[in-house]
């Protein structure tokens, strides 16, 4: 199915966070400086969304699965010295955001950034969803457009298919994707960065 995901921008406040897990609001710079003084617990898995700090939620077996197939898979095409990386659970530096996608496929080596990755570096982003579904459909969805990454996954657990989203586009008051293609069982999805085809994944690898 393909179809255009073109939404209104969603004002900060009016955000659904997981599991009403909002903490507090804060810049990027500030949210740094917290993290690399150790405020945050090593087991208190947060990321920062539109300036605010949120708890991620956690992860079904399902869930766990989908991903280890996904790193595996991915791995497998893009080995060293293909002018990318893959990231798994890193943060991506934006405007007003630090999230940390199950997987992103990163332009260049580690060593390239000094800080974390930003859009420009990103030529995917990929969302692993069961509980976490309906967030990933819109809240990181409009995360991602606004910012520019080129192309997002979500893997969807619940309803078994990949759902690709490319063409990133951004409004004073709408953004989101132009098109939205859904993979399912017998579907192949390809890998594509800067034009140029890697392979593809096979949804039933992923979605069994």
């Amino acid at each position: 199915m393909l179809n255009s995901t073109q939404t209104a921008i969603i004002p900060p406040e009016e955000l659904a966070l997981p599991g009403n897990g909002l903490l507090w609001r804060m810049s990027i710079d500030t949210y740094h400086a917290l993290v690399d003084a150790g405020t945050f617990a090593s087991d208190e898995d947060v990321e920062l969304i539109h300036g605010y700090v949120v708890k991620k939620m956690p992860k079904n077996p399902s869930h766990a699965k989908a991903n280890q197939w996904l790193v595996m898979l991915i791995a497998q095409m893009i080995g060293m010295n293909q002018g990318w990386y893959f990231a798994v659970q890193d943060p991506i530096t934006l405007e007003d955001s630090e999230p940390e996608p199950d997987l992103a496929i990163v332009r260049g080596t580690p060593d390239d950034h000094e800080g974390h990755p930003g859009p420009q570096d990103v030529g995917l982003a990929i969302e692993v969803a069961d509980s976490s579904l309906d967030y990933d459909e819109n809240v990181k969805e409009q995360l991602y457009a606004i910012s520019g990454i080129v192309e997002y996954w979500i893997v969807n657990v619940r309803d078994k298919q990949i759902q690709v989203y490319t063409e990133p586009y951004r409004t004073e008051d709408r953004a989101g994707y132009r098109h939205q293609t859904n993979y399912v069982a017998g579907d192949a999805v390809p890998v594509i960065l800067d034009g140029k085809e890697y392979g593809r994944i096979q949804v039933s690898d992923i979605l069994s």
